[in-house]
């Protein structure tokens, strides 16, 4: 697959780029009537008795198997920066009936006043609906100050089973450190919104004068040839680093597919249990390829080393285990309300290697007085000398009664070159003690 490479641009804060082709344009800064690249048809400002707004669309598209998806701009016309912005968006029928509705949020957590930012919903099939109604439900005012951000697109590569996975950075500008209160790619085609980016993997803090990596996918059925980004960053110290270190640099093996596999150690070397998320990325012969996340659902205890690993599928043409180059960065997650952490049993009863992988089918059992909250196994495949072949996690079930026995199934991805006979296995189960424990 080849990669199309973009222009390097600067975005304003919220303001959106627009590419079109393999060229890009900045708007102007400042509030717009309508943004750079949405519908021209007249936007509707929404009565509501403290907040004005400006709503373009909701445009309604009906999916392949019937279903709808209601998706536009929203623009606080406001003179005041909100967030924990509600919507209610209604499905209405030809005879303006409402046929359905449910709750949606802005792209954007944070919304400065002036500044613009998507919203989606989709419904099931089963409703002749003819067109969409959309209206805010609440919203929280906030004094919080708005950080600009710098967004570079680097590449789009198509991918195999439909769908488009685009790359590129994003950096706070000045000296001022930020929280990313949101990263949105939308697709217009004849200046209508037509498609918003799934859940972009990114850095959560931005450091100043550093570029962090992100990956975005979009629809299948979506034409890049108009794509705007639009993101925000919330101004505010950034949280101290988490003692935990990577102790090994992700080594980079083969499947039997050709997929790379990577696996890697983190040991906690502070002297307080944390919950974090690692962020990986991905270079292929010095390009940008992937980016992508894994959060421990358990906080690694003080002095604990956990291997982690994960294969990465759809890369850019070339042999991954010679020009893959992996960066690891560590990022605190929000503290859990639960606090106690059990420690529980787990038993391989077999296991069964199926093409790239490596399938542990077997059993966690609580056999504490207390109930467990989200029993994880995590799981490591090692040689005879100790070296980490292969590492996966698995949350095997919300809720792990006292006493009582969950099964699980655990696929490990493996190097094609380990030999199963000659391996170990490392096995560990852990849980959130249930409230009350």
């Amino acid at each position: 697959m080849g990669a199309m490479p973009l222009s390097r641009v600067r975005l304003m804060p919220l303001l959106p780029i627009v590419l079109l082709a393999a060229s890009c344009a900045v708007p102007p800064a400042g509030p717009q009537a309508t943004a750079t690249g949405a519908s021209t048809r007249p936007a509707t400002v929404v009565p509501t008795p403290t907040l004005a707004a400006e709503i373009q669309g909701p445009n309604l598209r009906q999916t392949a198997g019937g279903g709808w998806q209601a998706l536009g701009l929203l623009t606080n016309r406001s003179e005041t920066t909100v967030e924990a912005l509600n919507l209610s968006i209604q499905l209405v029928g030809p005879q303006g009936q409402v046929l359905a509705k449910r709750p949606a949020t802005t792209e954007l957590t944070l919304l400065p006043a002036g500044q613009t930012s998507p919203f989606f919903v989709s419904f099931p099939a089963g409703t002749a609906a003819e067109s969409a109604a959309l209206e805010i439900a609440s919203y929280q005012p906030v004094t919080s100050t708005h950080v600009p951000l710098t967004v570079n697109l680097a590449a789009v590569h198509q991918m195999p089973g439909g769908g488009s996975r685009v790359l590129g950075t994003i950096a706070a500008e000045g000296s001022r450190g930020a929280e990313l209160a949101g990263l949105s790619l939308a697709v217009f085609e004849q200046d209508e919104l037509v498609a918003l980016s799934e859940s972009p993997t990114a850095a959560r803090w931005l450091t100043p004068g550093d570029e962090h990596a992100f990956e975005a996918t979009l629809p299948g059925a979506a034409a890049l040839n108009q794509l705007i980004a639009y993101a925000v960053g919330r101004s505010g110290p950034l949280p101290p680093a988490p003692q935990v270190e990577v102790e090994l640099d992700p080594g980079v093996g083969i499947d039997a597919q050709g997929n790379a596999v990577l696996a890697g150690t983190l040991v906690n070397q502070g002297s307080q249990s944390l919950p974090i998320r690692l962020l990986l990325t991905v270079r292929q012969s010095g390009r940008l390829a992937r980016v992508v996340a894994l959060a421990s659902p358990i906080p690694l205890r003080p002095d604990e080393t956990r291997a982690f690993g994960l294969r990465l599928e759809e890369l850019p043409d070339g042999d991954p285990e010679t020009t893959l180059a992996v960066e690891t960065t560590i990022e605190p997650l929000p503290a859990n309300e639960l606090t106690g952490i059990a420690s529980l049993t787990a038993v391989i009863n077999s296991f069964e290697q199926l093409g790239g992988s490596v399938f542990l089918r077997g059993d966690v059992t609580n056999a504490g007085t207390i109930g467990a909250r989200d029993p994880t196994l995590f799981a490591a495949v090692r040689n005879t000398e100790g070296e980490l072949l292969a590492a996966a996690w698995l949350t095997a079930a919300s809720d792990l009664p006292a006493g009582q026995m969950v099964p699980f199934v655990l696929e490990l991805p493996l190097p094609a070159e380990v030999n199963l006979a000659l391996a170990e296995f490392d096995l560990q189960a852990l849980g959130w003690l249930a409230a009350g424990g």
